[in-house]
């Protein structure tokens, strides 16, 4: 037994040698892959969107509110770190949703004028308006509700 296992040992260093005595075929470069590149800003955002997903999906109303809770401070760290990101706005957006979700009405319509007074236009203006003007309306400010919805109708026609 120990003979067979040495002339295979010997086969495969003969092998070996062979090869090496032959050179290996050369290794085809290969166009270097895009890296992955660290996107905080895109990273954040994500993860908040995800929390409001799963928030959205729920059933369990305890969980629900954690979820939107927890999205909400995502939200509003992603506002205050990164300003000028093209997901600046919907974050705006959705930390608004996601107070409004959670029970905290008074903040929620707070955001939600936030949004009214900095934006002039764009979809999450027309968002904002109509939840305010929803809540108006059941309310009963009427005249506040007519306002609101005039303006999500101004801003409905702009983005047909």
């Amino acid at each position: 037994m120990q003979m067979k296992m040495n002339r295979i040992w010997a086969g495969c260093g003969a092998a070996l040698a062979l090869g090496l005595a032959m050179g290996q075929p050369a290794a085809t470069p290969v166009a270097p892959v895009d890296a992955l590149q660290a996107n905080p800003a895109e990273d954040l955002f994500a993860r908040g969107k995800n929390l409001y997903d799963a928030a959205q999906s729920t059933t369990d109303l305890d969980q629900r509110v954690q979820y939107f809770q927890r999205a909400e401070e995502i939200f509003s760290r992603y506002s205050q770190d990164f300003p000028q990101h093209a997901n600046a706005k919907p974050a705006q957006y959705y930390m608004a949703l996601c107070l409004y979700h959670s029970g905290r009405l008074e903040d929620a319509k707070r955001a939600f004028w936030s949004i009214l007074n900095a934006q002039n236009t764009g979809p999450y203006v027309a968002a904002a308006a109509a939840v305010l003007a929803q809540d108006a309306f059941q309310a009963k400010d009427y005249a506040s509700a007519a306002m609101l919805y005039r303006r999500v109708s101004a801003l409905s026609l702009i983005h047909i």
